[in-house]
């Protein structure tokens, strides 16, 4: 008999969002903290505000998209004053 899932032509699963690539994971809580500097407080503070990206449900956890904290982090770097040179 053969087996059917090392056979197929099918190809394999993919993301529906553009943001999200093979390299992106889902994160906790803890993680996300040690990413952004920030503590677990002030991390739901900007979800409320959506200043920062919302968590997933999984289960009753709550799991970030590892390219979001990381795009942020990015952004927030990006819009930081230049220091002037003398």
């Amino acid at each position: 008999m053969m087996n059917t899932a090392t056979t197929s032509n099918t190809p394999p699963a993919t993301f529906a969002d553009d943001n999200v690539s093979e390299a992106a994971r889902l994160i906790p809580i803890e993680e996300v903290m040690s990413r952004s500097g920030m503590r677990r407080t002030a991390i739901y503070a900007r979800v409320k505000a959506a200043t920062f990206p919302a968590p997933a449900k999984v289960g009753s956890s709550s799991r970030w998209l590892s390219t979001e904290v990381d795009e942020w982090v990015r952004a927030v770097v990006a819009s930081r004053p230049k220091a002037k040179v003398a």
